[in-house]
């Protein structure tokens, strides 16, 4: 190895060196960047394997208590419209089988 390899190697070290030093904020900001551009993909990535796990479910049948709330809002909200806008219900029939918004049955 000659003798002035070591003197290269020795100032190319210091010159890295004071470089570094120079833009250490620059490697701040920039490590900051890539930081959370990590953590958002990374985010991202966790949240969209939820969404895919939860499309890939299959739902064929909700749970009866959430079915019967579901139902009975569809019935008093159709009747709440009907009686808005001048529909009194159909005596003879009543509105709806066994129904607990005028008393009537089917």
């Amino acid at each position: 190895m000659p003798a002035g390899c070591d003197a290269d190697a020795d100032a190319l070290r210091k010159a890295a060196v004071v470089w570094l030093q120079e833009n250490t904020h620059t490697f701040q900001v920039a490590g900051t960047g890539i930081g959370r551009a990590l953590a958002h993909i990374l985010i991202g990535m966790v949240i969209g394997g939820l969404l895919s796990l939860e499309a890939a479910i299959v739902h064929t049948e909700s749970a009866p208590l959430s079915s019967s709330i579901a139902n009975r809002a569809l019935r008093l909200g159709l009747v709440e419209y009907d009686r808005r806008h001048g529909w009194r219900g159909a005596r003879s029939r009543g509105c709806w089988p066994r129904c607990r918004c005028c008393g009537s049955s089917a």
